[in-house]
């Protein structure tokens, strides 16, 4: 069975609905999250694993702001937080950056800022450091003419303005991919930058901010943003300090080929790759490729967060089964049905072995999942929604791994960021950990 614990995530906001607008984020990643006013104490309950505190600050003088942010920022840390987020305006009205430097004092020498003020489903882009509105600049909107934050530059730099070291990346760095965008990031923090603004024009850009962040380690990183950073932030982090994502892909089409292709490059993860012809036999080299495969990933592959096992090679050609079948005098399916168990197999003994703590599976291709199911003893499959157009998402019924998260597609369904966003998801899942197998 699969029981869950989580991490515990602290948002400080200027407005009661900006606090909501983050915190419901939160709540589509299954975590339950509660907002208060300031000054209010936290719930008692354990189930509670995001707060979200309202400072009510946006329209205080700057001290106040300072006063009622360092109180929330206390009032978190004595919670007992793993992160803490701080909410901005998508317009970036407020006192955001003395609420910012004085977080940065609260939280130490070993922290530092991501600003991302961007909402690209809302309208909100960033690109050279300019703020836009459904594609207008801030200054033109009808925000600009706030009576008590009257707005005459789209630079969110210049509007938030921090006392504490500064630097930029800008939409180049940031469509290099999450492993360079990471070093970079990395760099700007060894130079001792506190503060650090970033350009993004799509929900792809903000997801890749939120990636790399959660691969700097010894640095406390605070994202302060509308609520989409902050809400890739905890979904790339959570997926670490939790169990690992088991991806098992037997489709050979070209479609899943390029969301391969696409996940690999994003997260930089390294393939074990199954000769197909090794499995698609009758003879030793089914469990000779079988070993071979679980070996490989138990001495190279035990720390990685998602350990991706598939057949579909680039480059590689599909095997001529008819002929594979007259020589081993059987019928073309059965030495399909093979290669499918094969993964199954693979599968089966990475997740019971002591040196994974598999929370939840990827599956691409009808045949791989049914082999799966067969292999665990599942009667099935409990649906409880859909990832996307034709990814299913449900919980394993019965069997060696009832309860088991599992996300499923068919090897022509998807775009590019199927295989992404289905691991991603799973990823966001409360925190599963292996406690028994019946």
């Amino acid at each position: 069975m699969w029981r869950c614990i989580a991490l515990k995530i602290g948002v400080i906001a200027d407005d009661l609905t900006g606090a909501n607008a983050t915190g419901v984020k939160l709540v589509h990643q299954d975590i339950k999250t509660t907002t208060i006013m300031r000054n209010s104490p936290p719930p008692s309950n354990e189930d509670t694993k995001a707060l979200c505190i309202d400072t009510d600050s946006r329209y205080c003088k700057k001290s106040e702001a300072a006063i009622r942010v360092k109180e929330a920022a206390q009032t978190l840390r004595n919670w007992g937080v793993d992160l803490i987020a701080k909410r901005i305006d998508s317009t970036i009205r407020g006192n955001i950056g003395k609420e910012l430097d004085t977080l940065l004092e609260e939280m130490g020498e070993k922290s530092a800022v991501i600003v991302c003020p961007a909402y690209p489903d809302s309208g909100r882009t960033v690109v050279d450091g300019r703020l836009f509105v459904h594609r207008v600049p801030l200054e033109e909107t009808d925000v600009a003419k706030d009576p008590v934050f009257p707005l005459l530059s789209s630079q969110v730099q210049q509007i938030i303005r921090t006392s504490h070291r500064e630097s930029v990346i800008d939409l180049n760095i940031i469509e290099q991919g999450t492993e360079q965008l990471a070093s970079f990031l990395r760099s700007q923090l060894d130079n001792g930058s506190r503060v650090i603004f970033c350009d993004s024009r799509t929900e792809e850009h903000v997801r890749t901010v939120g990636q790399a962040m959660a691969r700097i380690k010894g640095i406390r990183l605070i994202p302060a943003d509308p609520g989409p950073l902050t809400n890739e932030y905890v979904r790339a982090l959570r997926s670490r300090y939790s169990g690992q994502i088991l991806v098992s892909v037997g489709s050979a089409t070209e479609v899943t080929r390029n969301q391969l292709r696409y996940f690999m490059k994003e997260t930089g993860t390294e393939p074990l790759y199954v000769d197909s012809e090794k499995l698609a036999s009758l003879t030793v080299s089914w469990e000779e490729e079988v070993t071979r495969v679980v070996t490989k990933a138990l001495q190279h592959f035990n720390r990685a967060p998602v350990i991706l096992v598939t057949t579909n090679r680039e480059n590689s050609e599909r095997l001529n089964l008819k002929s594979l079948a007259e020589r081993e005098n059987t019928s073309d399916a059965i030495l399909a049905k093979r290669i499918t168990q094969g993964l199954a197999e693979i599968s089966r003994r990475l997740i019971t072995s002591p040196v994974f703590t598999i929370k939840g599976c990827f599956f691409s291709g009808g045949d791989v999942t049914c082999s799966f199911c067969e292999a665990g003893g599942a009667k099935g499959i409990s649906l409880k929604g859909e990832v996307s157009p034709l990814v299913a998402y449900g919980h394993l019924l019965d069997g060696s791994f009832d309860g088991l998260p599992v996300v499923t597609k068919g090897g022509m369904a998807g775009d590019n960021m199927t295989v992404l966003k289905s691991v991603e998801f799973l990823q966001s899942l409360t925190h599963q950990t292996k406690e028994c197998f019946i």
